[in-house]
């Protein structure tokens, strides 16, 4: 469905970030996370805006990691998935690495499906809840064994 080029210097599944306002659905997906796949590291932020603020710091601080994957969620006030994505591209080619980026919605809007084909950065559109076999998904493609 959505075809890309994303990669990240290592195949490794060590950082994952969950964007999204919904404190009981990012208490599920943590767990989730953390039994399926074990990160060493679990960004939660319940604002677009703190995501895109650790986004800045990794940016200015070298020592400051980027993660791995990214799961947004698109419906979220103040600044919304979409406002996040726009902001996302400006970063471009300053990313020292590009994180895959996976949608994560409660939509069942089929015009949002296909605005997010218009963003070569998201990679998938996964409608909530998150599940294991959508984990081992991205995991197999973009994060294969060594």
């Amino acid at each position: 469905m959505f075809e890309t080029s994303a990669t990240t210097e290592t195949s490794e599944l060590a950082s994952i970030w969950l964007i999204d306002d919904d404190p009981v659905n990012n208490f599920i997906c943590s767990r989730l996370i953390t039994e399926a796949v074990a990160p060493d590291d679990l960004g939660v932020y319940e604002k677009a805006d703190d995501g895109l603020t650790q986004l800045r710091v990794a940016l200015q601080n070298p020592e400051a990691s980027l993660p791995d994957l990214i799961f947004l969620d698109l419906d979220m006030p103040v600044t919304s998935g979409w406002d996040f994505l726009e902001e996302y591209r400006q970063f471009g080619a300053a990313l020292p690495k590009s994180p895959v980026l996976c949608i994560l919605s409660s939509s069942v809007y089929e015009g949002d499906l296909e605005k997010a084909k218009d963003y070569p950065e998201v990679v998938r559109f996964f409608s909530k809840p998150l599940t294991v076999e959508n984990l081992s998904e991205i995991q197999n493609r973009f994060f294969p064994a060594a």
